[in-house]
């Protein structure tokens, strides 16, 4: 995938609950020494620890709110909490994220506050994240939620969260190197009938 200090590793792919063996959304994408993840969903915070020998990213961007993109947020700011922050007390975490992010993970744990640990900015407005530019595409989904292109020289990479159709996906997805659509398949699985 693009260059040749690129990697990406999926934490998650499950959508709306996790599986017996497998994690909610959450992908780690290492460009150059800079590790950034893209949503934290439930059971994809072991994974992230598991990937990164420090245990810890450089950045974090979430889509939305909905627990299965959001919910391991809380593991990882325990984990900076009292590993990088007990060294380093005014050390936070970047977080791109939604304002209602935020306000679940405060639910989840108000002490310390979450923009204690981390260093809360407005994922609908354009960043530069390590080597990367990061492009929001608001979509279409029950809470607000945005689709991102990171870019930096060599690779692009983008990502649409949950969404509905929408036609900003077709720019959203344009001359990615990588173009990561999360989707559910919603079956009806039948119940079989117990041996009689």
């Amino acid at each position: 995938m693009g260059e040749p200090g690129s990697r990406l590793v999926v934490l998650g792919s499950c959508g709306a609950w996790p599986e017996p063996g497998r994690s909610c959304a959450g992908f780690l994408l290492a460009h150059n020494g800079f590790r950034v993840v893209l949503d934290l969903g439930y059971g994809a915070a072991p994974r992230l620890f598991a990937h990164c020998p420090d245990g810890l990213p450089d950045a974090v961007v979430v889509t939305h709110e909905h627990p299965d993109h959001c919910a391991d947020v809380s593991a990882l700011g325990r984990a900076w909490h009292y590993t990088v922050q007990t060294g380093a007390p005014s050390a936070r975490l970047p977080l791109h994220c939604t304002p209602g992010t935020v306000r679940r993970l405060e639910a989840m744990e108000p002490r310390p506050h979450p923009e204690t640990l981390f260093d809360v900015r407005d994922l609908g407005e354009p960043a530069e994240i390590g080597p990367f530019r990061l492009t929001p595409y608001p979509l279409p989904h029950h809470q607000p939620n945005f689709g991102v292109r990171l870019t930096a020289p060599g690779l692009t990479v983008a990502y649409t969260g949950d969404t509905g159709p929408s036609p900003a996906l077709a720019e959203l997805g344009r001359d990615a190197d990588l173009f990561i659509c999360d989707a559910t398949l919603r079956t009806r699985r039948r119940r079989e009938s117990p041996a009689t």
